[in-house]
This record gives C-alpha cells, structure tokens and sequence, in this order.
C-alpha cells in the first residue's frame, strides 16, 4: 500500500476514522504496546510529514500515545502537532529549532553528540516502525541513520516512506525515489 501524506492545510477536511479512503482503527489491530507474545511495539515519526502522519492517524487513541514519538529538528512543526502526541525536538543546540534541510552530515554530528531521549526510545522497543517523509527535510536526512541505530538495538524495524505528492515538484520527487533505493 503506498500512502502519501497529507498537507497540512487538508488535515482539518479529514475524519480521523477516515482518511484517505482506508478505514483506519488501530484498535482493531491489536496494537496496545505491548503484543499477545509480551513484544514492546514503538512508533517513531521523524521529520514534519511523518509526524502529521502519526498524528492524523494515532492520536486520537488516547492509549497510543506513550507509544509514539514525533521527531524533527523544526520546532515550529513539532508544536503544529496535537498535545497529547509525544514531541522531540532533535539537535536543539546544532540546529536551533530550525529544519537540518536533510544534511545528513549534520544530522550525524547531532546524533554524535549523544541524543539519549532517542537512544532510550529506541532501546525500550522490540517493534520499531519508523515513519519519515523522503524529498529533501529532516525525515529523509534522519532515516537512514535512525534505521540503522535502531537495528543495532535488536528490534524488528519496520519503514514506513512517504512519498511527496506530484505537486510538491519533480525534483523533490527523485530526490524521494533516490532516497527510497539506497535504504
């Protein structure tokens, strides 16, 4: 299934039960954080299109909320989301709350420098779904580095790219289906 995320100025159009033509009720799945079998199961939405995402889908279950976090360098996206939903803004000091523009280098250093929220996220799950946004932000420049941290923990890691709309460019567009080979 390939679902594309949603512009922020079409979020407030769509029912939360209801969105883009799937019937969506995370409690029908069984997903309570931790399975039938005891396995710790964790969302993480990095960058802005992943967050409103995770948001659009996940907060309104109240329960769902201790399992999920929303991360990104730009605090103003972060603060756009629900209240209830869990926010983290990454590399504070290196990126002043402002977008990493995908710069993988500085994403790296900031992970460098020791993110122990992150860590103690990724650490506390056996199921990890990752959820970034491809084409450019700070979800595509996190990914791949994220992913293999998360690996490295043990966890299942599930990867969940959203691909930018025909609209937002062609560019932007290859730059997302470049991204989406090399992981």
């Amino acid at each position: 299934m390939h679902i594309q995320h949603c512009p922020s100025n079409l979020e407030s159009k769509i029912d939360n039960e209801r969105f883009l033509g799937f019937d969506i009720d995370v409690s029908d799945l069984g997903i309570e954080g931790v399975s039938s079998s005891g396995a710790r199961v964790k969302f993480l939405a990095l960058g802005s299109a992943a967050g409103r995402v995770l948001n659009a889908f996940f907060v309104k279950q109240s329960y769902m909320s201790d399992l999920c976090l929303a991360v990104d360098t730009d605090l103003r996206c972060l603060e756009s989301l629900d209240a209830g939903l869990p926010k983290y803004c990454f590399g504070k000091n290196l990126f002043r709350g402002l977008s990493s523009g995908g710069d993988e280098t500085l994403i790296k250093e900031a992970l460098d420098k020791g993110d122990n929220a992150l860590e103690e996220f990724l650490q506390k799950s056996d199921v990890l779904i990752l959820l970034a946004g491809l084409g450019g932000g700070s979800g595509s420049g996190m990914l791949p580095l994220m992913t293999q941290k998360a690996v490295q923990t043990g966890a299942f890691v599930i990867v969940i790219p959203i691909m930018p709309f025909s609209f937002e460019g062609k560019n932007k567009s290859i730059r997302a289906q470049t991204q989406l080979k090399s992981l």
